[in-house]
């Protein structure tokens, strides 16, 4: 995908020439490593590119170069810290359309980072995802599992949709077991989880006297 980008990138840059003035955009928040997967309100596409080929040249471009920025930061905060090499954790973006509405599910899949010492059956894996529709609003789930025991917290921004998937909670505890997988704690809450990141970057202090 980087690469058909990069050509991409290039034929419209031999195109449009060098001073191709590019308008900017609304960014989705970059991915960072250990920072939870976040998808807010993002800037619709347009509907149809425009009618002059120079114009719709510039929108591609613009398009074009925002991808390939976005791929180099997932690339950069999947790489592993220097004193974990063994920690794997693979950041990407999937676009989806949901009833003809187009946005991405920010996606994180991480593996234990001393899964290579131990049995494949009990290596820790857990998968992070989130999106934003309209009907639902921003939505996320992490999903753990340590050989066949599966732990799940769904969340989601809107009272009336953590109500809903919490009247689903029995539905899915029996699609795990119907896979072969041991449904463990299964919760729902509103709002997203801490962000570990956001915690360090405060600098809280506690007084351990008090």
């Amino acid at each position: 995908m980087k690469s058909a980008l990069l050509s991409l990138r290039q034929g419209l840059a031999q195109w449009l020439g060098a001073e191709a003035q590019l308008s900017p955009i609304l960014r989705v928040p970059p991915p960072l490593r250990g920072m939870i997967p976040r998808v807010r309100q993002v800037e619709p596409l347009p509907p149809v590119l425009p009618l002059d080929g120079e114009n719709a040249g510039r929108l591609l471009l613009e398009r074009t170069d925002g991808a390939l920025s976005r791929l180099r930061l997932q690339q950069h905060a999947s790489l592993p810290e220097a004193a974990q090499r063994n920690e794997m954790q693979w950041n990407t973006d999937l676009p989806i359309a949901v009833a003809g509405y187009q946005t991405i599910l920010q996606l994180q899949i991480h593996q234990d980072a001393h899964a290579d010492a131990i049995d494949a059956e009990d290596r820790s894996w857990q998968v992070s995802f989130a999106t934003n529709l309209p009907e639902l609003g921003e939505v996320g789930a992490q999903v753990s599992l340590r050989g066949k025991l599966t732990g799940i917290l769904l969340w989601a921004e809107r009272k009336e949709v953590v109500a809903d998937l919490t009247a689903g909670l029995d539905a899915l505890r029996q699609e795990l077991s119907g896979v072969g997988l041991l449904p463990g704690a299964i919760v729902v809450r509103l709002g997203p989880p801490v962000d570990p990141l956001s915690a360090q970057r405060a600098g809280g202090a506690v007084d351990a006297l008090l």
